[in-house]
């Protein structure tokens, strides 16, 4: 058995590694590329005692909200839960 917290997984999905797997379980091409546009060149800062720090990239987390993202997340969590 695994307990998969979704919340914080979000947080920490490989976007590289999401792309390959949904490539891998053969997702239109159209949707690998919007997952890529839509996180491309995202840039972050954090808010420490009401100052943000410099912005600064990422490359894992995915955005929260949109059907297929959530969807292509759980089929990433299942394929490197079923690979490990």
């Amino acid at each position: 058995m695994c307990y998969v917290d979704h919340q914080r997984a979000f947080d920490r999905v490989w976007r590289v590694g999401l792309c390959r797997v949904m490539k891998w379980l053969e997702y239109d091409y159209k949707i690998v590329r919007l997952l890529k546009v839509l996180h491309m060149g995202t840039k972050y800062a954090i808010r420490v005692d009401g100052d943000l720090t410099k912005c600064f990239e990422t490359v894992v987390g995915v955005a929260t909200g949109l059907h297929f993202v959530t969807h292509s997340v759980q089929h990433f969590i299942g394929v490197v839960v079923a690979l490990a």
